[in-house]
């Protein structure tokens, strides 16, 4: 299934801090009502076998603070957004198949990357 089936209705969560859906076979992209969720601090969707780019709405969750997308389908680029967050420590995107673009660097705290498949 999808995620987006999951989190049909919105409002639902409005104080949920831990989203954990890793190792679920999600497919898919990733849902933009998650961005909706404003008191989210952990986002979960390793291991699953989502696709498609990353909504940039996703980056503008105010309290994310760690992101993992590992060993996933995900493609496209890292949306600019995510360099910037305040609050985020650690983002987990190895594993998928993303384009260079910014700078990751720019994410200053840790950002795994070692197994992806950047697309030229």
């Amino acid at each position: 299934g999808t995620i987006r089936e999951l989190i049909r209705i919105e409002g639902c969560f409005p104080s949920l801090r831990n989203l954990y859906l890793n190792n679920n076979y999600f497919t898919g992209g990733i849902p933009a009502q998650l961005a909706n969720l404003s008191n989210l601090e952990i986002l979960y969707l390793s291991y699953n076998k989502m696709s498609g780019v990353i909504p940039a709405g996703v980056a503008h969750i105010p309290k994310l603070t760690y992101l993992y997308l590992d060993h996933n389908q995900f493609s496209g680029r890292i949306p600019e957004p995510f360099y910037k967050h305040p609050f985020l420590k650690e983002m987990y995107i190895e594993g998928n198949a993303f384009r260079p673009g910014v700078n990751p660097i720019g994410l200053h705290k840790v950002l795994e990357v070692s197994d992806s498949e950047f697309l030229v």
